[in-house]
């Protein structure tokens, strides 16, 4: 009790700490820990009673360590007793060996190490850290300005997470023996990266991440891994409109963006992985042929790990499978329909329930979208078995043995997630209970989808007097350099035509309901065989409102309303 009492004294002190005071509680709290230990090991206590009070006293020290460290932190400690202590509790949370050294020049010199780096952090009596140096393997010594500047600043938890990284990278990699080659082929393939990315034509950052087969490659810094992101969503855009802006690539804003970091993963099987940091042939635009003379065979693969995990259909998930051929397929099908799962991800995002309505509401200005939904979207926790090719995976990682598989892998995932945007944009709230609007136009869609490919509304105007179908299809794309990501063909049913507009429209917002209010305001967007139908059944929706208004009065709004909806469907 008394330990107890003494440590809530120091936490009690975090606002105003005394460095006398809590210096001497500490050594009390050590004192009656040591004490309850020494008990244990004389036996001079029962069993039972002897292994409670060590494991209290146990875990006294571990909330002593981390609070006298806050206490430190609070304090701006920059002495070289508190460096050391901070460092004594990393490599005891990290499993790393600790050690110090002192030189002839005055300088203290601490060691944090395992079997496949160590990190030589060298202070001065004053507590400066006046450098960090890192050997990893076979690989030279590196000077980290990066690892001392955050040491400098008191940022030891940000320290932590690079050391953390490490640690976990180099436990993917096997063998102690195959560790040095393990890192000598991760550090050669992100050689590859960096050099082929610098060759982007792309102009901002939004179409590199967009566009460019790789993404937006960033480099490894300190202990964080290379960094690919390929895909950002539309309402991140707006939020950091620089992305946009002709000024020229810059690094892509924290928490921003779909992005995979480049690991090491053990696998069954022993794959050749290249060590050549020159394996791409610049004047041929191609790579290399990998031989044992520029690889090396290793019990391992490298792995894109997704910093946010998504839904890939059948299709997709085939080719990515294809890439590294393992014992064990990495991607394996969940059974359900890859267009529910997309809805019920949409649904857990906005902390709610999937809806069960198979008519979604999308209101925009001064319009309001009714999609009528097929039934694997309607009813995504429905058992009724999907094609082999719909069939939906939540995917966390793609596996790879070549820089050039992500050529493949990343276009892949990127057109997998324009589609999962596409259909997730009309996946509005649901109809029942919503208040009428007879200020709002109102349109019915019929919507269809064949995935990763295409996604199809339609809109029925056979209640005017020229009837017919109005169809929009939005087609995904596999990416070409001179082709966007998504077409729109647009007009009648049986002869839908390319629309360039709306399909750029469609490329910058990835949003169904944005496009289409766009395209029904100004109805030449959907081409010259739609335009005349379209224009002719808003305007009949007008008349008929207004008649309705005027033979009804003002307290007959709620009634118009419906029977607007009812006239459009």
């Amino acid at each position: 009790p008394g330990a107890w009492w003494a440590l809530f004294e120091i936490q009690a002190m975090s606002a105003f700490p005394d460095e006398g005071r809590v210096r001497e509680l500490a050594e009390q709290i050590r004192a009656r820990c040591a004490h309850a230990h020494q008990l244990k090991l004389t036996g001079q206590q029962a069993t039972a009673s002897g292994n409670l009070q060590v494991a209290q006293a146990d875990e006294i020290q571990k909330r002593l360590t981390e609070t006298v460290l806050r206490l430190q932190e609070a304090s701006r400690d920059f002495s070289l007793s508190g460096l050391q202590q901070r460092l004594q509790l990393t490599a005891q949370k990290l499993s790393l060996s600790f050690d110090m050294q002192r030189s002839q020049q005055q300088v203290t010199s601490f060691f944090l190490s395992c079997d496949a780096f160590f990190v030589e952090i060298c202070c001065h009596d004053s507590g400066h850290v006046a450098s960090v140096k890192l050997v990893q393997g076979r690989n030279k010594q590196q000077d980290l300005e990066l690892f001392a500047s955050l040491l400098r600043e008191q940022k030891v938890s940000e320290f932590e997470s690079h050391l953390l990284s490490l640690t976990e990278l180099y436990a993917q990699a096997g063998p102690a023996a195959d560790k040095a080659s393990v890192f000598q082929a991760l550090t050669a393939t992100e050689s590859v990266l960096t050099s082929i990315s610098e060759s982007s034509p792309c102009s901002n950052l939004y179409d590199v991440i967009m566009t460019n087969p790789l993404g937006h490659v960033t480099s490894r810094s300190g202990g964080f891994p290379m960094m690919l992101t390929y895909f950002v969503h539309p309402h991140e855009v707006l939020k950091h409109p620089r992305m946009t802006s002709k000024e020229g690539v810059g690094p892509v804003p924290k928490g921003v963006g779909v992005a995979g970091r480049v690991l090491v993963e053990k696998s069954p099987k022993v794959f050749l992985l290249p060590i050549d940091p020159n394996l791409f042939n610049r004047q041929k635009v191609n790579f290399f042929q990998l031989t044992q003379q520029n690889g090396v065979a290793l019990p391992v693969t490298f792995v894109l790990q997704l910093n946010e995990s998504f839904p890939v259909c059948g299709t997709v998930m085939e080719k990515l499978n294809k890439i590294v051929q393992t014992d064990t397929p990495t991607l394996l099908p969940s059974g359900s329909h890859i267009d529910g799962m997309i809805a019920t991800r949409k649904a857990e995002k906005e902390g709610r329930q999937p809806s069960q309505d198979k008519c979604r509401l999308v209101c925009l200005p001064s319009q309001r979208h009714y999609y009528n939904l097929p039934p694997a979207l309607a009813t995504p926790t429905s058992s009724e078995p999907a094609k082999p090719s719909e069939v939906g995976v939540q995917l966390t990682s793609a596996p790879f043995t070549h820089p050039g598989h992500l050529f493949t892998i990343i276009p892949l995932l990127r057109k997998q997630l324009v589609y999962n945007t596409l259909l997730a944009s009309c996946l509005g709230r649901s109809t029942k209970g919503v208040p009428p609007d007879d200020s709002s136009m109102e349109y019915t869609f019929e919507l269809s989808s064949t995935p990763p490919d295409l996604i199809t509304v339609a809109m029925d105007t056979q209640h005017t007097r020229r009837e017919g179908r109005i169809t929009v299809e939005f087609t995904i794309t596999d990416q070409q350099p001179t082709h966007p990501m998504v077409t729109v063909r647009a007009g009648l049913q049986t002869t839908p035509t390319p629309q360039r507009q709306l399909s750029e429209i469609v490329k910058r917002c990835l949003s169904i309901p944005v496009s289409l209010h766009a395209a029904l305001k100004h109805p030449s967007l959907l081409g010259p065989q739609a335009a005349p139908l379209l224009q002719s059944h808003q305007k009949e929706l007008v008349q008929f409102s207004q008649a309705l208004a005027g033979g009804m009065g003002s307290g007959g709004s709620k009634m118009i309303a419906g029977s607007k909806r009812k006239w459009t469907e």
